[in-house]
This record gives structure tokens, sequence and C-alpha cells, in this order.
């Protein structure tokens, strides 16, 4: 049995728990607020505060981070973020933990951890291969085959985000791209996308959930919002699969709160690209919620530490 202090930092709160990777049994403490401009030192001192809390409730083996922002899983350094987290880029947490609390430290990135989770404890521990895609603010994804990660040469699979749509053509993209599905399908991008084509009559939107407010009270362009951006999402997820061919898809989020029209749509679109054999393939909302990453850290950092023991042996 082996129990983990997981933390999973994030640019608006800090969680953590103490996990027994058996049996999936986690202690969790209350989330802390990021200190997200503080800068980078800020963060990891607020992150050590939590760990120290979590080591408060008994004994770990090692400790699992998940956070935002693409981190090469050898050397546990942050190769590039957003500036959602002031100096987040070039951050090394295994560094800094491991030296803070002489435990062997492990981190990934967030989605990656969400998948992970996923995959173990929740909605997707029937299946042997699952496409994790988390819509919220943003959007991101991960692929998981018979528990192993997909991390890709860069440790930036699974940016699901970062595919062209025709429906967001010639719009931004947070990364400097244009046309990405993110741009009119996560939660940011539909405010925008509603704001941009609302008519004059109608008055603005500052966050995805009034869309689907406004949609669920009989507004037609909320719903004409709702309905465009799902199929499109649905779509790409359409072509996903045709690539990656997974038992099973999860969707997480809080766009996937957005009610079962939304669903219906993404499931539409789905179906009209995926490839006949695929079309069958369950689309499921995950169920693990804040609760996954922690899981997927602590995962994670089981078997990175059994592969280090066997690697001493």
């Amino acid at each position: 049995m082996t129990n983990i202090a997981a933390i999973d930092i994030g640019g608006t709160k800090i969680g953590a728990g103490l996990i027994c990777t058996r049996t999936g049994n986690i202690t969790r403490i209350p989330d802390l607020p990021t200190p997200a401009r503080e800068g980078s030192g800020a963060v990891c001192a607020a992150a050590a505060q939590q760990l120290s809390k979590i080591l408060e409730n008994g004994r770990a083996e090692a400790i699992g981070i998940s956070t935002a922002g693409i981190v090469d899983t050898d050397s546990g350094t942050i190769t590039s973020a957003t500036d959602l987290i002031k100096n987040w880029a070039g951050t090394n947490l295994k560094n800094y933990f491991q030296n803070e609390y002489a435990l062997p430290t492990f981190a990934l990135n967030d989605v990656h951890a969400h998948a992970l989770g996923e995959a173990k404890w929740g909605v997707g521990k029937n299946y042997r291969s699952i496409l994790s895609v988390a819509v919220g603010t943003g959007m991101g994804g991960a692929f998981v085959q018979d528990g192993r990660l997909l991390q890709g040469a860069h440790f930036a699979s699974g940016h699901v985000g970062h595919v062209v749509h025709p429906l967001a053509r010639g719009l931004e993209c947070s990364c400097g791209g244009f046309s990405h599905i993110e741009t009119v399908a996560s939660g940011s991008g539909q405010v925008r996308f509603y704001n941009n084509k609302r008519p004059p009559e109608i008055s603005e939107v500052f966050s995805g959930k009034e869309i689907s407010t406004r949609a669920a009270q009989g507004e037609k362009y909320a719903q004409k919002i709702l309905e465009e951006t799902a199929y499109a999402l649905g779509q790409v997820l359409g072509g996903l699969c045709n690539c990656f061919d997974p038992h099973a898809v999860i969707l997480s989020g809080s766009v996937t709160k957005s009610g079962s029209k939304w669903l219906t749509q993404v499931k539409a679109g789905y179906s009209k690209t995926a490839l006949p054999p695929l079309r069958s393939i369950p689309l499921l909302k995950g169920e693990l919620g804040s609760t996954a990453p922690l899981l997927g850290a602590a995962s994670w950092a089981d078997s990175k530490l059994e592969e280090t023991n066997e690697q001493g042996n």
C-alpha cells in the first residue's frame, strides 16, 4: 500500500489530499486560493503549506503534483505556461518540493492528471482506453491506454482546444494561433462568440453559465450559440476518435453542465464526423470533478516511484 501526498495547482486554487493508491481513498483538506499574481515563488510556498497540512494527517511515500502548464515529467519543470500564474514557466517543482520534504516528487500537467484519475478511479475504469477532454474556461485533453498516459515527444499531447475548426475561422486563440476550436467551444470562447455575434437588442454576457441560463429560459439566440458550438466540438471529437479509436470519450469541465441539449448536439456533431465503426463509442461525463487530478497525480507518482524502485534493484 502506497500513500501519496497529492496537490493540484490551478490558477485560482490549490487542492490537496492524502491518497491510498491501492484503494483510491482520499483524505482531502480545504482548498487554498492560488496567489497567482504574486508569482511562482509565492505559489510554491502556498502549495507547500497545503503539503504540510496533508502530512499532518499521515505518512506519505512520495509527492504527486498536478499543475497547469506543459510539464517535462522527467525533470519536473514547467516548460510552457500561460500568464495565469506569473512566471510559472521555468519553475522546477520536482527540485523545490523534493528538497523541501525529502520525498520523491513527480509532477504532470493537470489535464493529463485528470484523465488518469478518471481512467483509473472514475467513469473510465471499465474501459481499456479513453480520450479525456476538459471543456472549461479553456480546453485540453489526454489519451490513456491500459493505464498509461500518452505524453508526446514534448510532453504536450492532448491539446484538443487547438484543433482547427471552420466555426472559429479567423478568431485568435490565447496561444497566438487562429481558428482553434477553443475560441468558440470553451467557456471563455462561448462568451466571446456570443458577444461578437449578438443582435443589438441582446445584452452582453460575462460567463458561459449566463449563456446556459438564458438558453434554459428560452432565449433563441443563446440556444443557437450553444447548439452551434457544441456541434462543432462534437465534430472535433469525431475527428480525434478517427485517429485514436478509444474505447470511450470522457467529457469534464464547467461547460459540460450546459444542459442536455448541449450534450445532444455534441453527440450529433460526433456522429457526423466519426467513422461508421466508431459511432458507437460512448461519450460520457466525468464523475470525479476536482478529485480527479489529485487521484491522477497520486497514480502518476505511484507508477514513477515503482519504476524508480525497479531500476534500483
